[in-house]
């Protein structure tokens, strides 16, 4: 939910079925933002955001150690939008995908 939004409104939005087709096609080949529509440069804080908005959850701790060209500016440190989602979906690809579930049970 979110903060500050009135519950009425939040509930009468229209929930659409997500099938089991749009699910695959999304984790196998997700949409990759434009980036025409994003600024050229960010701040840690806002590629964070970006890349938990885009790709996965990360902090702007976790950008510090990132393999990323930092550029230190009027006292901010920035970074290519490209270069961060290149390096984003480069450790998505990486890591392995592990399914979950119960074990079948054991016959005594």
């Amino acid at each position: 939910m979110v903060r500050g939004a009135p519950l009425k409104s939040f509930l009468s939005a229209p929930q659409r079925p997500v099938t089991e087709a749009k699910v695959l096609t999304n984790t196998e080949h997700p949409i990759a933002p434009n980036l025409s529509d994003l600024p050229r440069r960010v701040d840690r804080r806002r590629a964070a955001e970006l890349v938990t908005r885009h790709h996965f959850p990360v902090s702007h701790r976790t950008l510090e150690v990132w393999p990323l060209t930092w550029r230190h500016v009027n006292g901010y440190a920035v970074c290519d939008t490209a270069e961060l989602f290149a390096v984003a979906q480069a450790k998505l690809d990486a890591a392995p995908p592990i399914r979950g579930g119960r074990r079948p049970a054991q016959a005594a």
